[in-house]
């Protein structure tokens, strides 16, 4: 009961893309910070939602330790601002797509 997102159905070849995105924000990969940005580019919100794995793994990023120096060397790269930003973009997707849904 209560509200959802419509249903959404990734295909094989999305869940792996998601998948090496989740390896490369696990490992702190180069490409990983705008690999997830991507993420919210190309996909609804519910399926980010739904991605658990890949949440856990930036949730991971906000509590991670991280020197002033470390995102000041790389301020687009992987850490816990970052990693915060792209939550609140999250939601904000997430309330975009409720809104539409109201209409």
């Amino acid at each position: 009961s209560g509200w959802k997102f419509p249903d959404f159905v990734l295909t094989e070849r999305d869940e792996r893309w998601l998948l090496d995105v989740q390896i490369k924000v696990k490992l702190q990969n180069e490409r990983a910070a705008r690999d997830l940005w991507d993420v919210l580019e190309d996909f609804p919100p519910q399926a980010v939602l739904l991605n658990t794995h890949l949440l856990h793994c930036v949730l991971d990023l906000v509590g991670a330790p991280f020197s002033q120096a470390d995102m000041d060397a790389d301020p687009q790269g992987l850490h816990c601002l970052s990693a915060l930003k792209w939550l609140e973009t999250l939601l904000q997707k997430c309330t975009h797509a409720f809104s539409v849904q109201l209409d």
